[in-house]
């Protein structure tokens, strides 16, 4: 400490008198060196308590900011207009000095008050004559002497702190940590499903243990393989610490060592009826105090044992907190005050990082037998650290409640026991609501409770809790709580207003919440978690590959097609792909289905994403071919290349035709591509697909290779095992899949353009962005077409934000895509593995199942895309019709527009009705377009003498065709007329030359 004097006599003789008492002083130190030095002294030290309490009480609150306004907080300064900063410091730092050691809860206070006050001006409040040195040494001392365990694994409280704030912040924001022991498995478990599954919860998860004598190996191993689930060994962060560890105190220490700033702590019998992350981002206490704590029940024993508590309080805190003088504890109304089965803290904040290093303190070995003989366990440890550090905290507003079941006293008593369990003893009086502790949140809704679903959740044969009642606490000690057969009961005073019945959606929490359990334990821990493992991979694997598709966390906007990662603070591509990866080389491949097929599809695609990575995520080459071999030859063993290596083969540039044929189309297929050529003028080089000899007979496949530009091929030849056996739509992915065009463009036999097909390639933008272009059926609707929709979801839980806007996924269509004209690029990695997947959808293997969910092919292709999370999108229009005006509406074929809204393409080639030559040919003279989505009553349905006709509204009004597309209507009845009159082989000869 720097002394000062102005020169002069009297100056001099003074300072002359302090360096004779400074001599004595130091020949004291030495003719005693074996003693403490004075300022170290029992009777030095006992004199300056007192004054040291008040004082820090004082500068604590100072450095709150409770000087320059009016503090509901901690109150010391109340009356002072102005208070010494610098004298108080010099205080509080002699002091610090004296102080040797942390054996008792109030030298704790004292120790870390100090460290406190000197962090705080080191780093936040600094002081122009307080040296940066000082603080820096009491910082050093105190910090060893109370928190020596936080070492070697951070090296100071400052590196501590910097880990969740400031420039150097390097972890995650918020996330929930639970610890989990051996007995605690199925309470996590069921814990974790429950917030991910019911209350659609994504925040990540770590699980807290303090080693294998806690939790178990293969406990371990299983939970944290579930997706955003981390396990943490606290014997890796505090070992000195968890060799004694005891039950609950190991909780301050998880919250300390958990790598999130804004923790979400709960117990694992926990469950909640509101995603707690909501209730973080909302939570006014915890956007002022970083903190939100809540209360335990009233709980009211010996009047002798509630004062001693009190007074207990009192000792270890001399100068309590205008707040803390307000709770029941305090006021020796209730042996509890906090519940701290839940509890959130931002440890970014200064006070609260101390807050929580103290309130570990207190639960250390070091310490905690005081704790513990006049606390609960851990449950006032936190509000009590926040207190004797002067941190500012707050409970949420209501006491706690009950959630269960009223009993009346008659025969329904039967109920509360087991089948192993005598009857209650006691009877209940007929308004008390028993069950499990309920916890509200700051709107005074029913947030939380403890202890699951089960009646008792310490007994093997507890039963299920029956939840339809909840009672709560309107103000402090307004209830009688009883604990009757082992189970909380809450006795109203007012029925009317203290309880009431649970509302329709917290009903359907509970009985999801009851099911899940009730699954659990009948499969067991580990079978539950490798459902919950598997569900938990389809949305890792929708993440992961709406991530390699180039999302971002981003809003959903109008151009979002996955929408996955929308509004998550951050993503974790490395360890949701380590998860996907084991899964992927792990998974026990079962005979196909569709969620099947999913999963393997999206465990090929995103194997190949890693591998084309290049820093390849860190997984080795080995893993990720072994996953590609094996999921390739279950699921596709029809293959004859790798997919990766056919992808390259389609990498030419080259564009095409494909159709497919049989001798039934070979009439309209012959007067397609005629068309194509001679009236569209269109030069791409056409390939047309038979399945052998019985689908095209040899001398029909002479007769199309007289067409310039045109191969027939045998789709048998290339897929022998698969097509031996085929049904009318199945070959159609098949066909394109084996074309040798990079650029497809497919077509249905009777499919008739009114453009140019090649405008796909040169103006879509569609096909630009996506690689595909498909286009819209009509809207049409049937009576068990709901169970298509709910087939859809059940199969594709994660669907995406594009296919949650179709018709098909929200019950207004039975269809969705006209798959009679389909544009792909091959070489396109997602493509191609959409596609292939489509193929298997329409394989020996798989169709049935398939065409029992839709009808034939149409709707394989965009599901296809969809499940292996490929982006798609269609053309605008959702179909129209083509043909005559009658009775308002218009009659004749189905047609499509591209995306400029011109017409382009229709199916049924030139007949009226394709499969009745006596009802005549289309007739080209209005057209009405579907841009909405128009009822199905506004669609007449084919019949053996009727057309297709949509019924014209302010959605679908008639208009003519131009004059263009009338003389290419009429070109086309030409062609087909003399098709008609001369035969196949004559029409060819004429139009394309003699056979060679």
């Amino acid at each position: 400490m720097r002394l000062r004097f102005a020169a002069g006599p009297r100056s001099t003789k003074i300072l002359q008198r302090i360096c004779c008492i400074a001599g004595c002083f130091v020949l004291l130190l030495l003719w005693h060196p074996e003693e403490r030095p004075l300022w170290q002294s029992d009777s030095f030290i006992a004199s300056q308590v007192k004054d040291i309490d008040l004082l820090q009480t004082q500068m604590l609150d100072y450095l709150n900011g409770e000087l320059t306004f009016d503090s509901a907080f901690g109150g010391s300064l109340t009356g002072l207009s102005q208070f010494d900063v610098v004298s108080t410091w010099a205080q509080i730092w002699r002091y610090s000095h004296s102080q040797t050691q942390v054996t008792t809860i109030s030298e704790a206070r004292r120790v870390c008050r100090s460290l406190l006050v000197s962090y705080k001006l080191l780093f936040e409040q600094q002081a122009a004559k307080i040296k940066t040195k000082e603080l820096e040494t009491v910082i050093e001392k105190l910090t060893g002497m109370a928190y020596s365990w936080i070492s070697p694994k951070y090296k100071s409280i400052r590196d501590l702190q910097l880990l969740f704030s400031g420039d150097r912040k390097e972890n995650q924001k918020t996330g929930i940590v639970m610890c989990v022991g051996t007995k605690h498995i199925e309470f996590a478990l069921h814990a974790i499903t429950s917030l991910r599954n019911v209350l659609d919860c994504g925040l990540p998860i770590e699980i807290h243990y303090a080693g294998p004598n806690d939790l178990k190996p293969e406990m371990i191993h299983t939970l944290s393989w579930l997706p955003n689930v981390q396990t943490v060994n606290l014997m890796d962060h505090f070992p000195l610490e968890m060799v004694s560890i005891e039950g609950w105190s190991v909780k301050p220490f998880a919250i300390l060592a958990s790598s999130f700033s804004e923790i979400i702590f709960m117990d694992a019998d926990v469950l909640f009826f509101k995603n707690p992350e909501v209730v973080l981002k909302e939570s006014a206490i915890f956007s002022e105090y970083g903190q939100l704590f809540f209360h335990d029940r009233s709980l009211e024993v010996e009047t002798a044992v509630l004062r001693q508590t009190a007074e207990w309080f009192k000792e270890i805190n001399p100068f309590p907190s205008t707040y803390a003088a307000s709770l029941r504890f305090t006021n020796s109304l209730s042996y509890h005050e906090q519940e701290s089965g839940v509890l959130l803290v931002d440890k970014s904040q200064t006070g609260v990082l101390h807050s929580l290093l103290l309130a570990c303190l207190l639960n250390s070995k070091q310490i905690r037998n005081e704790t513990y003989s006049h606390a609960y366990g851990d449950k006032e440890t936190f509000w009590i650290s926040w207190e004797l550090l002067r941190v500012p905290y707050q409970f949420a507003p209501m006491f706690p409640g009950v959630v269960g079941f009223i009993d009346p006293p008659s025969s329904d008593q039967e109920n509360m026991r087991s089948p192993n369990r005598e009857k209650i003893a006691e009877p209940i009086p007929a308004n008390a609501v028993c069950g499990n502790l309920l916890h509200f949140d700051e709107s005074k809704n029913p947030f939380w409770w403890n202890s699951g679903v089960l009646h008792l959740k310490e007994k093997s044969d507890s039963w299920l809790l029956k939840m339809d009642q909840i009672s709560f606490e309107k103000e402090r000690g307004s209830m009688k709580w009883e604990r009757l057969a082992a189970v909380f009961c809450l006795m109203p005073k007012h029925q009317i207003t203290e309880s009431r019945q649970l509302s329709a959606n917290e009903k359907t929490i509970t009985e999801s919440y009851i099911h899940s359990y009730r699954r659990l334990k009948e499969i067991g821990w580990q079978k539950y978690c490798s459902l919950a493992l598997e569900e938990g991979i389809d949305l890792d694997q929708t993440r992961a590959l709406d991530f390699f598709m180039g999302e971002s966390t981003d809003a959903i906007n109008t151009e979002t097609f996955g929408g996955s990662l929308a509004g998550l603070d951050e993503f974790d591509l490395l360890s949701t792909c380590n998860r996907i990866v084991h899964y992927c080389l792990h998974y026990d491949l079962k005979d196909p289905n569709f969620i099947e097929l999913k999963k393997q599809s999206r465990c090929l695609l995103i194997a190949h994403f890693i591998l084309n990575t290049p820093s390849k995520q860190s997984h080795s080459i080995e893993d990720l071919t072994e996953i590609i071999n094996k999921h390739t030859l279950h699921a596709y063993p029809w293959l004859s290349k790798s997919i990766e290596d056919l992808r390259k083969s389609f990498s030419n540039n080259k564009s095409g035709i494909v159709l497919t044929s049989g001798t039934e189309q070979l009439e309209s297929t012959i007067h397609t591509i005629t068309a194509l050529r001679k009236v569209l003028n269109c030069s791409l080089n056409i390939e047309v697909y038979y399945v052998g000899e019985k689908d095209l007979e040899s001398n029909h496949v002479q007769l199309l290779q007289q067409m310039p530009n045109v191969q027939p091929i045998n789709l048998l030849a290339l897929f022998p095992t698969e097509l031996h056996t085929f049904y009318k739509y199945s070959i159609k992915p098949f066909a394109i899949l084996a074309s040798s065009f990079q650029n497809v463009i497919f077509m249905d036999s009777d499919v008739l353009f009114l453009l140019n097909p090649e405008v796909i390639l040169e103006e879509s933008d569609i096909f630009r962005n996506y690689g595909q272009l498909f286009f819209h059926d009509r809207s049409l609707q049937k009576d068990y077409f709901n169970q298509y929709a709910s087939w859809f979801k059940a199969v594709n839980p994660h669907y995406s934000y594009y296919a949650s806007k179709l018709r098909f996924s929200n019950c207004k269509s039975y269809h969705e895509q006209e798959s009679g004209v389909v544009a792909v690029d091959k070489s396109r990695a997602g493509v191609l593995h959409a596609l292939i997947l489509a193929c298997k959808l329409n394989s020996n293997s798989m169709r049935e199942d398939t065409y029992k969910a839709m009808y034939g092919d149409k709707e394989t292709f965009w599901i296809s895309w969809e499940l292996t999370r490929v982006p798609f999108k269609f053309a605008p229009s959702l179909g129209g019709t083509i043909g005559y005006e009658r009775n308002n509406a218009v009659c004749g074929s189905l047609v499509h527009v591209d995306e400029r809204k011109r017409l382009f393409w229709w199916n049924g080639g030139m007949r009226l009705i394709k499969t009745r030559p006596a009802m005549g040919l289309v007739r080209f003279e209005k057209a009405a377009l579907d841009y909405g989505v128009v009822a199905s009553d506004n669609w007449v349905w084919e019949t053996d003498t009727e057309p297709f006709c949509l019924l014209t509204n302010d959605e679908t009004r008639a208009a003519d065709l131009s004059d263009s597309e009338k003389d290419i209507g009429m070109l086309y009845i030409e062609l087909w007329q003399r098709l008609e009159s001369e035969g196949l082989f004559a029409f060819i000869t004429a139009e394309f030359g003699v056979f060679a």
